[in-house]
C-alpha cells in the first residue's frame, strides 16, 4: 500500500481487523478442500487439461489448514476503507480512478460506496468504529504485509548504528547483545576480480587516438612511462592512466570508459581458456569475472562458473573516432631510422650554425661541441642543403632543446641519401592519409611481401593491377613490373615506412596497422575492401578472407563492427596458395544478411567481378538463427502466465515460451510491438466494462428502496406488486424488474441487452468459461439476449468478468517490467555468442592484468569480447570499538590490514614463514577463581583435535567427507589422550604452568603403537614435510588487544580450512578463559563449510557462544555452497541478525527460499546498489541503507585508490611536521651579560 500513502492527494484511511476462532475457519476450510479435491478428480476423469488455477487454490487452502491447526497463523476479517478529498467533481474522479488502479495493481477489488456514503465517511474517521462492515478474511501473512505505516521498529536507546531503513527513513540503532543470542550471517555477492593474461588484445582510446593494443604491453608500458603504485601486497597498479575502453553500460549501450586502475599482478598458475562460436578466444583467470546472459538477465560470474553453452555479449558496433588520424608524421615516425635523411633542413642549421659549431671550452683547449662525432663534421655541409641523416637531426634537436613546430615540419622533406633524382624518394614530413595510400596497404597486407630494401604487391587481376598502378602513380611511387603480376617498389622512404607503421611481418605474424584504427569509417573502408581484394572471396552464402595470421583476422574483425558488421573467425587445416605445405588458416566469415548488406553499402570490392557477386548473395533468404536474443523462455512463460487470454493469434510466443527457438532482434521487437498493442487494447477494455463495476447488489437496491419512503412510493408506482415480491425476497427478480428498480434508485439507465452483451463479450475477451461458471448462463446470453433472466445469475456473471478483469489488470505493471527488459535486449548494442568449448590452460606468463572501469567491464580478447563487500561488517567492527567491545577477525584475503593499522589494532599474520604460531593442542586457561575440572577440557580438546585431524589426515570417502577408520579414531583417542598425560596434564595440576604436547609428540606416539604407523606417516607432512612449519610449535601470540586480526592469506588452499579452524580454537580457548563482550568476524566462512568436521565445530561455537558473552559474525559471498550445507543452515537459523547484501541470479532463489523473502525483497536484493540490503533481527526486518561518515570511510575503504591518496596526504603531513620541528635558522649563541 506504500504508493496509495504516498498518494498526492489527501486521504483518510481506515484499516479494522476481526479475529475468527480458528475452529470456524478450519471447518470452512475442510469443506473447501473437500470441494475442490472433487472438482479436481471430476476434471481429471473426464479427461480435461489441468486447471493450474484450482491446484494453487487447493495447495494454498491445505497450506492455511496446516498453519491454523499448528497456530503458526490466525485468522481475520479485514476492513478497509478510505476518503478521497479533492477541490471539485472532476478532481475527485480523476484521484479516485488512480487510486482504484493502484488497488488494482495489488489486487484489491474495491467498489464505491455510492449508497452508504455517510456510513463510509464515519468509519474512515479515527472513531474505532466501523458502520459498513464490509470484510474480506485474511490470515496473518497478508494482514502484516496490509499495514505498511510503520516499519520493523529497529531503533534503541542504546546500540551502535547500522544504517538507515529504506520504508521510513529512521535509524537502525541496535545493540546485538539485547537479542538471545548475539551472533550474525552477511551475505553477499562475490567481488569483482578482472584479470586477463598478457597477450589479450583490448581496444583502447587515449589523447591520440583509438588503437587495438596487447593489454600486458600497454601496462607495462604505462608503468614504465608513469611508475607503479602497490595497491595491495599481490597488486600494483597505475591510478588514472589516461585511457579509456570501449564497454557498455546498465541499459546495454556501447560506450568509452575512463580506466581508472591499470594493474597487473602475479599470474596463477591455471588460467580458462573460452572458446564462443563466431570464433571469439579469451584467456582469464580463475577468478575473472564473466558477463553471461541467464534468464534474460546479464548476470556475472566468475570464470571457473561458466558453462558451455552460455552466452556472453559481444559488441554490436563501436564509434567512429571523433578525432580521426588524417596525417601521419613521418618526421617523428622515422626519427630512429639510419636510412632516412631529410631535405631542406639547411636553413634551421644555417640558423643554429654558431651554437653547433662553438667551442665547449676555451679555445686553445680545442674542445668543440660533441652531439656525433661521425657527422659533427659535417655540420658545414648541412647547413649548405645537404641531406642529413633524420636521426642526427634529432640529436641537434635535443641539444638545443628545441621542439620541432609546424612551420619547421613544413620546411622539411623525408628522403634516401641516394639518387636524389628518383622523386619516389621523398616524401613530406606530414604524409597525408590518403584513399590511395590506404588501398596500396591494403594490398600489402593482403598480397604483398616485404623484404629488406622492396615491397612486392603480387596480383594476377587486370582490374586490381590497374587500379594498383593508379594508386601508385597518385602517390608518387615508382616500381617496376617482375613477370608481368608483381609490382616492386623500392623507394627507400616508402618501404621504411611500411615497415615503420607495423605493416610488415611474415604471413603468420601481420596485423592491422595501429593507425587505422583511428582512422574515419570512410578512410578504413578503402582499406578494408583492398585487403578483401586479395585475401578475400565471394563464396555461395558468405564473404569470406583467409589469413595465416589470427591477429590479423581478430584484427579485421574488430574494424568491421565499425560498420555494425558482425564475423565470425574459424581455423582451418589447408594447404597454401604458393607451395604444397598445409597448416592452420584462420578465416574471417560475414553472413547474415544484414552484415552483408552493410558491407554492400560501407566497403564493397574494387573489382566490378566481386561487386556482381557480393549482389547475387543479397537475394538469399536470411537465417535468422545466428544474431538471436537467447534465454528469454522465462520471461515468455511467465507474460503467457499472465496474460494468455490476450495473445491469441501471436504465433511466435508459443515457440519462445516452450524454448523452440530463439527470437532475432528484429522478430523480438515486432512481438513487443504486438503485445504492447494488446495491452493498450486490454486497458481500453475499462470504459465498456466500466458497466459491470457499478452494477448494484440485489440486497443494496432492496436496502437503498425499503429507507427512502420517497423512492419506495416510485418504486411501487413504477413496479407494482413486483416491488413488493422483491423487497420481500419472496421470489428471485428477473432482469428487467431489478433494472427498472435500480434506475429509480441511482438514475442510471441500463438496456438489460446492452448488459448482456457486455457480459458475453467478457466471458469471450477473458477466455472465461460460461459453462463451469454456470450451466444456464450460457442460455441467457447467447440463444435469449433479449430475454428477462434471473438478475442473481447475471449480478454474479458481471462482478465474475470485473474481478478477472481487475485481475489481469494488476498484472499489467509486471507484464510491462518484463516487456522493459526486452526491449533493453532487443535494442541493445550487443550480440549474444555462445561458449563453445571451455579448457584449462598452463599459465607461463609471470603476471596477469586488468584494467578497472566504471562499468566494470571492457571490450577485450581474440576478436573482441566483454569480460568483466565486506564494507558494512568493517563499519560494524570500527563502531563496535568506540563502545568498548573487543572485536577479533579472521582475515583470509587481507582485507582488514589498513583497519587494524588504523585504530592501532594487532595483526597477527598465520603462514608457513611467519613468526606467528599457533599450538592446537593449547588447553584453555580459565583466570577466574572457580574450580576446574580439568578432566573434561581434556575430553573436549581431544574431540576438538579429531576433527582437525580428519581435515588433515583422514581418507575421503565416496561423498568426499574425510573420515578415520573405527580403528583409527579409536587409536587415536587413546594417543591424544596419552599426548597429555605424558606431559603430566591431569587432574589438580596448574593449566597455565603446564607444557603442552606438540604433533610432533602426536606422531612419536603413533609411530611406537601398534596399527598406528600409517597414521604417523600420514601426519610426517605436518611435522617434518612440506607443511610442518605450520601448526607444530607452541604458540607464541597474545590477545591482548581490543582489535585483533588473524591473516590468513598467505596460506596454500589446502591449509587454509586447517589454519581457519586452529585459529578459531584457540580464540574460543580464550574467550571461555575471561568472561567480556566480545565479536568474532569469520569471513569467508564458507572454507570451513567445505569439510563436515569444521563446519561441526563452527555450528557448536555458534550455539555455545552467547554463554560467553560472544557474538558471531559469519561472512560469505559463495552463498549456495553456505546454505546448501546442512551446518550453514544451522548457523543461519541460530545467528538472531541476518544481512542480506546484493545477491547474484544464481544464489537468489536459495537465498529467498531461506529467509521467506517475498518477490519484492528478492527483486531488491537483485538489483540494490553499493551499500542497500535488508536486514534482519529476530522476527523483524527492514530494507537498510548503510551509510559511513567521511572519517569512517577513510578507515575503512578497500578502494586503491583513496588508499594511494591516504598515503600521500600522511607522508606529505609528516614531511610537514619534520620541518615544523625542525629550527629554519641557526639559533644565536647566548650573550654574556657582566
Amino acid at each position: 500500500f506504500a504508493p496509495i500513502i504516498n498518494f498526492d492527494a489527501a486521504l483518510d484511511i481506515a484499516m479494522y481487523f476481526y479475529p475468527v476462532p480458528a475452529q470456524i475457519v478450519l471447518k470452512q476450510l475442510v469443506n473447501k478442500v473437500g470441494n475442490l479435491e472433487a472438482e479436481v478428480s471430476a476434471d481429471r476423469e473426464r479427461g480435461m487439461p489441468r486447471d493450474p488455477l484450482k491446484e494453487t487454490a487447493l495447495q494454498d487452502i491445505e497450506r492455511l489448514r496446516d498453519d491454523l491447526t499448528t497456530g503458526v497463523e490466525h485468522f481475520f476479517q479485514f476492513a478497509l476503507y478510505v476518503t478521497i478529498y479533492a477541490k471539485n467533481e472532476k478532481e475527485l474522479d480523476v484521484a479516485t480512478e488512480q487510486i482504484e488502479n493502484m488497488f488494482g495493481s495489488k489486487l484489491v477489488y474495491t467498489r464505491r460506496g455510492f449508497y452508504q456514503t455517510e456510513q463510509g465517511f464515519n468509519s474512515s474517521l479515527p472513531l474505532l468504529n466501523d458502520e459498513l462492515y464490509i470484510t474480506a478474511n485474511l490470515n496473518s501473512s497478508p494482514c502484516a504485509s496490509s499495514f505498511p505505516f510503520i516499519s520493523a521498529d529497529l531503533t534503541s536507546d542504546n546500540g551502535i548504528l547500522y544504517g538507515i531503513n529504506r520504508h521510513n527513513n529512521s535509524l537502525i540503532l541496535f545493540d546485538r547483545f539485547s537479542m538471545p543470542n548475539a551472533n550474525m550471517c552477511t551475505f553477499a555477492t562475490s567481488g569483482a576480480g578482472k584479470s586477463i593474461k598478457a597477450d589479450e588484445p583490448v581496444l583502447i582510446k587515449d589523447k591520440d587516438g583509438v588503437r587495438l593494443e596487447k593489454i600486458g604491453q600497454l601496462i607495462e608500458n604505462l608503468g614504465k612511462k608513469y611508475g607503479y603504485e602497490t595497491l595491495d601486497e599481490e597488486m600494483e597498479g597505475v591510478i588514472d592512466p589516461g585511457i579509456s575502453v570501449y564497454t557498455f553500460n546498465q541499459y546495454l549501450k556501447g560506450e568509452w570508459a575512463k580506466v581508472t586502475v591499470a594493474a597487473r599482478k602475479k599470474a596463477p598458475k591455471i588460467c580458462y581458456q573460452f572458446m564462443t562460436k563466431s570464433g571469439r578466444v579469451i584467456n582469464t583467470t580463475g577468478d575473472h569475472n564473466m558477463l553471461i546472459l541467464r534468464k534474460g538477465r546479464v548476470v556475472t560470474v566468475k570464470s571457473d562458473e561458466v558453462a558451455e553453452g552460455e552466452f556472453v555479449p559481444l559488441a554490436r558496433k563501436i564509434p567512429e573516432p571523433e578525432n580521426p588520424t588524417q596525417y601521419l608524421d613521418l618526421f617523428f615516425l622515422l626519427k630512429d631510422n639510419p636510412k632516412i635523411y631529410l631535405e631542406g633542413a639547411g636553413e634551421f642549421i644555417e640558423k643554429n650554425y654558431q651554437t653547433l659549431s662553438a667551442y665547449g671550452g676555451s679555445i686553445e683547449e680545442g674542445k668543440r661541441v660533441k652531439i656525433n662525432p661521425q657527422f659533427d663534421r659535417y655540420l658545414y655541409k648541412y647547413r649548405q642543403e645537404r641531406r642529413i641523416p633524420i636521426k642526427y637531426f634529432w640529436q641537434i634537436l635535443n641539444y638545443l632543446k628545441i621542439e620541432p613546430d609546424q612551420e619547421l615540419a613544413e620546411k622539411i622533406k623525408i628522403c634516401s641519401c641516394r639518387n636524389k633524382k628518383r622523386k619516389d624518394n621523398i616524401l613530406p614530413s606530414k604524409f597525408k592519409i590518403t584513399p590511395e595510400f590506404l588501398r596500396i596497404l591494403g594490398y600489402i597486407i593482403s598480397e604483398g611481401t616485404i623484404g629488406e630494401n622492396f615491397v612486392l604487391i603480387t596480383n594476377k587481376d587486370t582490374e586490381i593491377k590497374n587500379d594498383i598502378k593508379y594508386c601508385l602513380k597518385k602517390l608518387n611511387i615508382c616500381y617496376y613490373l617482375r613477370d608481368g603480376d608483381c609490382f616492386a617498389l623500392t623507394s627507400r622512404v616508402f618501404v621504411e615506412l611500411i615497415k615503420v607503421i607495423g605493416a610488415d611481418g611474415k604471413s603468420g605474424e601481420k596485423k592491422v596497422p595501429p593507425f587505422i584504427f583511428n582512422l574515419s569509417n570512410k578512410d578504413a573502408a578503402e582499406f578494408i575492401k583492398a585487403y578483401f581484394e586479395g585475401d578475400g572471396t565471394v563464396e555461395k552464402h558468405l564473404i569470406s578472407a583467409t589469413s595465416k595470421s589470427v591477429n590479423l583476422v581478430s584484427d579485421f574483425s574488430y574494424l568491421l563492427l565499425r560498420y555494425g558488421i558482425i564475423s565470425r573467425l574459424a581455423p582451418r587445416n589447408k594447404k597454401a596458395t604458393n607451395g604444397s605445405a598445409s597448416g592452420i588458416y584462420w578465416y574471417l566469415n560475414i553472413s547474415g544478411q544484414e552484415n552483408i548488406l552493410k558491407f554492400v553499402q560501407k566497403i564493397n570490392f574494387v573489382s566490378d567481378f566481386k561487386k556482381k557477386r557480393l549482389i547475387n548473395l543479397l537475394d538469399k533468404k536470411e537465417n535468422t538463427n545466428v544474431d538471436v536474443i537467447p534465454g528469454i523462455q522465462e520471461i515468455f512463460e511467465e507474460i503467457y502466465y499472465l496474460f494468455s487470454p490476450q495473445l491469441y493469434g501471436i504465433k511466435e510466443i508459443s515457440d519462445f515460451k516452450n524454448g523452440l527457438r530463439n527470437p532475432s532482434r528484429e522478430r523480438l521487437r515486432k512481438t513487443i510491438r504486438k503485445i504492447e498493442e494488446r495491452i493498450e487494447y486490454f486497458k481500453n477494455l475499462n470504459k465498456k466494462f466500466g458497466l459491470l463495476k457499478t452494477l448494484p447488489s440485489l440486497s443494496s437496491i432492496i436496502e437503498n428502496g425499503r429507507n427512502d419512503q420517497k423512492l419506495n412510493s416510485i418504486l411501487w408506482q413504477e413496479l407494482g406488486g413486483s416491488w413488493r415480491l422483491m423487497k420481500n425476497q419472496k421470489v428471485s427478480p428477473r432482469l428487467k424488474n431489478v433494472l427498472k428498480a435500480s434506475e429509480v434508485i441511482n438514475n442510471q439507465h441500463v438496456c438489460s441487452g446492452e448488459l448482456k452483451q457486455i457480459i458475453h463479450f467478457g466471458f469471450k475477451e477473458l477466455g472465461l468459461s460460461m459453462k463451469h461458471f454456470n450451466c444456464s448462463l450460457a442460455t441467457a446470453l447467447v440463444n435469449r439476449p433479449d430475454g428477462n433472466s434471473g438478475y442473481q445469475m447475471i449480478y454474479e456473471a458481471a462482478s465474475h468478468i470485473w474481478r478477472n478483469y481487475q485481475k489481469i489488470t494488476s498484472c499489467l505493471s509486471q507484464i510491462e517490467k518484463r516487456l522493459i527488459q526486452l526491449k533493453f535486449l532487443a535494442n541493445s548494442d550487443l550480440f549474444w555468442d555462445p561458449i563453445t568449448k571451455i579448457k584449462k590452460i598452463e599459465n607461463r606468463d609471470e603476471y596477469v592484468y586488468d584494467l578497472t572501469v566504471d562499468n566494470e567491464v571492457f571490450l577485450a580478447g581474440q576478436a573482441g569480447l566483454f569480460v568483466h563487500n565486506s564494507y558494512a561488517i568493517k563499519l560494524e567492527v570500527l563502531r563496535s570499538l568506540m563502545v568498548g567491545t573487543d572485536v577479533i577477525i579472521i582475515d583470509p584475503e587481507r582485507e582488514y590490514k589498513y583497519l587494524s593499522d588504523a585504530v592501532g589494532g594487532t595483526y597477527i599474520n598465520i603462514s608457513l614463514g611467519s613468526e606467528s604460531k599457533i599450538n592446537p593442542f593449547d588447553l584453555p586457561r580459565p583466570k577466574g577463581e572457580g574450580e576446574v575440572n580439568v578432566t573434561d577440557l581434556i575430553r573436549s580438546t581431544v574431540i576438538t583435535l579429531k576433527g582437525l585431524l580428519k581435515i588433515m589426515i583422514g581418507i575421503p570417502d565416496q561423498q568426499g567427507v574425510r573420515r578415520f577408520t573405527p580403528t583409527e579414531d579409536s587409536l587415536l583417542d587413546r594417543a591424544l589422550l596419552e599426548c597429555y598425560a605424558k606431559k603430566d596434564i591431569g587432574p589438580g595440576c596448574d593449566l597455565n604452568k603446564v607444557e603442552v604436547p606438540t604433533l610432533s609428540d602426536l606422531q612419536e606416539l603413533l609411530e611406537g603403537m601398534e596399527g598406528g604407523a600409517d597414521l604417523g606417516e600420514r601426519l610426517k607432512k605436518y611435522t617434518e614435510g612440506t607443511f610442518s612449519g605450520l601448526l607444530n610449535r607452541p604458540t607464541n601470540v597474545e590477545m591482548n588487544n581490543q582489535l585483533v586480526t588473524f591473516s590468513v592469506r598467505d596460506l596454500e588452499d589446502e591449509l587454509r580450512p586447517m589454519a581457519i579452524y586452529t585459529i578459531v580454537n584457540y580464540i574460543w580457548n580464550v574467550v571461555r578463559s575471561e568472561l567480556k563482550k566480545r565479536i568474532l568476524v569469520i569471513d569467508e566462512a564458507w572454507w570451513l563449510m567445505q569439510h563436515e568436521d569444521s563446519a561441526k565445530f563452527i555450528f557448536s561455537l555458534v550455539k555455545r557462544c552467547r554463554k560467553y558473552y560472544l557474538g558471531v559474525t559469519t561472512i560469505t559471498q559463495d552463498v549456495n555452497d553456505f546454505l546448501l550445507s546442512p551446518y550453514g543452515r544451522a548457523i543461519v537459523t541460530n545467528s538472531a541478525l541476518q544481512l542480506l547484501m546484493r545477491q547474484s541470479p544464481a544464489a537468489v532463489e536459495n537465498v529467498a527460499k531461506t529467509f521467506m523473502l517475498t518477490e519484492g525483497e528478492k527483486y531488491l536484493l537483485l538489483e540494490c546498489g553499493v551499500g542497500d540490503g535488508i536486514f534482519f533481527a529476530g522476527d523483524k526486518h527492514a530494507a537498510i541503507k548503510i551509510v559511513a561518515s567521511y572519517s569512517e570511510d577513510q578507515l575503512i575503504t578497500s578502494d586503491p585508490r583513496q588508499i594511494l591518496e591516504i598515503e600521500k596526504a600522511k607522508k606529505e603531513f609528516a614531511e610537514k611536521s619534520a620541518a615544523l620541528e625542525k629550527p629554519s635558522v641557526e639559533e644565536p649563541p647566548a650573550m654574556e651579560i657582566e
